[in-house]
């Protein structure tokens, strides 16, 4: 079962501030996108050695699908399967969004990730038997807040394991 209980307040009002705001799904859509990659930025810095050459002005470009499995490489694994699907689920989202891919393979990715994440998070199972019947994109911007809580709290124990071991 997840813990959720260190979702800070500031975490909470981050995630509010970009995606509870914006009128337009779509921008929902990439403001989420940009806090997850935050959020692998972070823990790609806390896992490395030599985190100032990842911000080095020679560093390349990466993407976030290589960022997500750089992390993936190298992190301890989540204390459940459902995560790191999900973040790739909400890139290919952010992508078929950006590039103005028809709108039915948008619906699809957006149905495969909702649906996984009905399937997987408990949590998220949980806020929407709570919340009864909603459309499509609301319980999109749903489990993405469920998957942001999920990862803050797994960065902040990743950074808390990785202090406790390195004094």
């Amino acid at each position: 079962m997840e813990d959720f209980e260190s979702y800070s307040q500031e975490d909470r009002a981050l995630v509010e501030s970009h995606l509870q705001e914006e009128p337009s799904f779509l921008m929902k859509i990439i403001r989420a996108h940009f806090i997850f990659e935050q959020k692998l930025n972070e823990m790609l810095r806390l896992l490395v050695r030599n985190p100032s050459v990842l911000e080095s002005s020679k560093a390349p470009r990466v993407d976030f699908h290589t960022k997500l499995f750089f992390v993936r490489a190298i992190a301890p694994n989540p204390p459940n399967d459902w995560f790191w699907p999900a973040l790739s689920k909400v890139n290919s989202i952010r992508n078929k969004a950006a590039h103005g891919l028809e709108s039915e393979k948008l619906n699809t990715a957006i149905q495969d990730f909702v649906d996984h994440m009905k399937n997987n998070c408990e949590i998220h199972k949980k806020n929407m038997a709570a919340m009864g019947r909603v459309d499509l994109e609301d319980e999109c911007v749903y489990a993405i807040t469920s998957a942001f809580a999920f990862h803050t709290v797994y960065l902040r124990n990743l950074q808390q394991h990785l202090e406790e071991n390195n004094q």
